[in-house]
């Protein structure tokens, strides 16, 4: 509306959300180190290296799931390449 009625006018408020509903969540992005206190899924965090396991170089393939393991183990990542490592001087 434009004019003096636009003045007058209440925005129409949204619908309140249903339990369980796509819009009864909530998606945060930050900058910077995340909140120590949020739990992650490491399931949910390794499902990158199975989809980047599947590219056709298979160089590609391997830095980029190798990457999507450090990424899952977060801290830990030091013993995932310890077990990275140790798979790759077995198999020459």
């Amino acid at each position: 509306m434009v004019g003096p009625a636009a003045a007058a006018a209440k925005p129409p408020s949204p619908p309140a959300p249903q339990p369980d509903s796509p819009a009864s969540y909530a998606m945060a992005v930050v900058i910077g180190a995340p909140d120590p206190s949020l739990r992650m899924s490491q399931p949910h965090m390794a499902l990158p290296a199975l989809v980047d396991a599947a590219q056709a170089d298979p160089l590609q393939a391997a830095l980029d799931a190798v990457y999507a393991g450090v990424v899952t183990y977060g801290e830990d990542y030091p013993a995932f390449l310890e077990e990275v490592w140790s798979v790759c001087q077995s198999h020459p």
